[in-house]
């Protein structure tokens, strides 16, 4: 069995840890209100699934 974790997977995994913790909780609450657009959304987005990766 090969343990490793390829770079797709990690994207993948990354991407996926990101919209739960993101967009199934406050953060979204908060863009939902118009407390953060849609560009802060997008700069969340990215700079957490860059660190998780």
């Amino acid at each position: 069995m090969n343990t490793k974790l390829d770079f797709e997977t990690i994207d993948m995994l990354s991407k996926g840890i990101t919209q739960y913790a993101f967009r199934s909780g406050p953060v979204e609450e908060m863009h939902s209100r118009g407390k953060l657009t849609q560009k802060d959304m997008k700069t969340l987005n990215k700079f957490m699934a860059n660190r998780i990766a």
